[in-house]
């Protein structure tokens, strides 16, 4: 695993099954972690007694997220990093995720990964400078745990350019004054 200084690692352990009967999977809900999420529900590893990919799925703490119904998954917001994840295949041995990086709706990524669901596996994803990310399976469920990503700040480029061309006119106007009182 490649070591990020500032990296921001999603663990999902805030969630808590207060009622199971209320809410047997929570979603995760928009926001957390500075995130939007589409279609990610939070799985306690309790939830199932006999042997699955969702126990195997949880790295750190009690939770993990799955794509509920198989269906696509989404985590989007402003411009970051996504550095990887840990992922298992809930029910089938053998399962291929697809994992889609996108900027401003132009696919940047795409990148495919072999899940077991007899261990967690960590993928150095390594997705850079988007602002949404794709999940998809055929046929079957994945869970992810400890979900990591850098935010990426804006590069002033615009104040960088007016900055230096201020500096570059006043430098213009000092030597023209030096020189014209020389003369």
């Amino acid at each position: 695993m490649v070591g990020f200084s500032s990296a921001t690692v999603l663990t999902f352990d805030e969630f808590v099954d207060s009622n199971p009967y209320d809410t047997i999977y929570p979603e995760v809900y928009d926001g957390y972690g500075g995130l939007d999420w589409n279609n990610f529900n939070v799985i306690h590893e309790d939830r199932y007694t006999y042997e699955n990919g969702y126990q195997y799925a949880n790295v750190s703490g009690t939770n993990s997220v799955f794509n509920y119904f198989d269906r696509t998954a989404v985590i989007s917001n402003s411009t970051f990093d996504f550095n990887g994840a840990y992922f298992t295949s809930a029910w089938t041995s053998v399962n291929i995720l697809t994992i889609t990086g996108s900027f401003n709706g132009s696919q940047l990524y795409s990148e495919q990964f072999r899940l077991s669901n007899t261990t967690a596996t960590w993928f150095d994803v390594n997705f850079f400078g988007v602002d949404e990310l794709s999940f998809s399976t055929v046929g079957s469920h994945f869970a992810m745990d400890n979900f990591t990503y850098n935010e990426t700040a804006p590069v002033p480029e615009p104040a960088t350019v007016l900055l230096m061309g201020a500096g570059l006119l006043g430098l213009m106007g000092y030597n023209r004054k030096r020189f014209s009182k020389k003369s």
